[in-house]
């Protein structure tokens, strides 16, 4: 038995150089293949591109198949992932939907209420406002003059000091009217005086401009509690804008020696102005002898003689009557 060992042990050593030889060979022939395959595609050489051509045919099934399992493993996560989003996403919606349906409930509830509050004072209701809706067409802002140009005028049936809104609240109100084109004074104008109202507390006041991004409130109440947040909304007072109409929130309060600076934040961007609506609002037929009465002499003048002082001086007159 201990004479065929050394047999079996050249044997091993034998297949192991063999294998050895058999690598090196590999490496050799693919290094030796890689070079002639870099040469002939330096060549350029038509030959070369229909072997290229040939080997993509026959590669290209092979790797369409190889792909499948990665893209059905990355549709797979996808889906997986589209699951849980939409899972959360359902709870999100089905909480949503819980606290409008209180709210809902709650809305119905004060409508029922507030039906029954108007029956016993007798209230009338206001009819719906009949409006006509225009573009803006060109704008007339300038450091000192902040208005706005509309495809509508006379012959649609727009009239001066019209009030214009856009689809969050007042914009402002007509100043003059042509045939077919008519002038829009912005809330922020210096000339603009709307009277407003504060909704969180009653407060009457009047809406400002002083041709700045957010017009002032002035004739406030000396003890006047205003919060950042209040809402402002037009007061109907003076017979040209209808009460309720938004107007924008009080963006900031500061208060001074000698009186308080109210800044409000309107809710139209007068700078993003594209569509308007001008309220055919008619003004209220005063009874003859009260303060509300039109006069003719005032009616008579023009737009021109009233200048920005007269406009202040004649409301504040208007609230000391308030």
């Amino acid at each position: 038995m201990q004479r065929f060992k050394p047999a079996k042990n050249r044997g091993n050593r034998m297949a192991v150089s063999l294998q050895d030889l058999g690598q090196r060979l590999s490496f050799l022939l693919v290094a030796a293949a890689a070079v002639v395959l870099f040469l002939a595609g330096k060549a350029e050489s038509e030959k070369m591109e229909d072997f290229r051509a040939l080997v993509t045919d026959w590669t290209a099934p092979v790797l369409d198949v190889a792909s499948r399992p990665v893209q059905m493993l990355r549709e797979s996560f996808s889906q997986l992932d589209v699951y849980l989003s939409t899972t959360e996403e359902n709870r999100l919606l089905r909480e949503k939907v819980e606290r409008l349906q209180s709210w809902q409930a709650l809305a119905l509830k004060l409508q029922q209420e507030n039906r029954e509050f108007r029956s016993l004072l007798n209230m009338h209701d206001v009819p719906p406002m009949p409006y006509l809706s225009a573009r803006v067409i060109g704008d007339m802002g300038s450091p000192f003059v902040h208005t706005v140009l509309i495809n509508a005028g006379k012959k649609h049936g727009v009239q001066k000091d019209m009030p214009v809104t856009g689809a969050e609240g007042l914009i402002g109100r007509i100043v003059s009217t042509g045939k077919q084109v008519s002038r829009v004074l912005l809330l922020s104008d210096l000339n603009s005086r709307v009277p407003v109202r504060l909704e969180a507390n009653g407060y009457q006041s009047v809406l400002a401009g002083d041709n700045k991004r957010q017009p002032l409130l002035v004739y406030l109440p000396d003890r006047a509690q205003i919060k950042v947040g209040d809402r402002v909304v037009t007061s109907g007072h003076g017979g040209v804008f209808p009460p309720g109409i938004p107007v924008g929130v009080v963006s900031a309060v500061k208060h001074g020696q000698a009186n308080v600076e109210v800044r409000v934040q309107t809710f139209v961007d007068e700078q993003r102005l594209s569509f308007v609506q001008i309220l055919q609002f008619s003004d209220p037929e005063y009874p003859p002898g009260t303060v509300g009465e039109k006069k003719a002499g005032l009616n008579s003048r023009s737009e021109k003689d009233i200048t920005p002082i007269a406009a202040e001086s004649a409301g504040r007159a208007q609230l000391s009557f308030q």
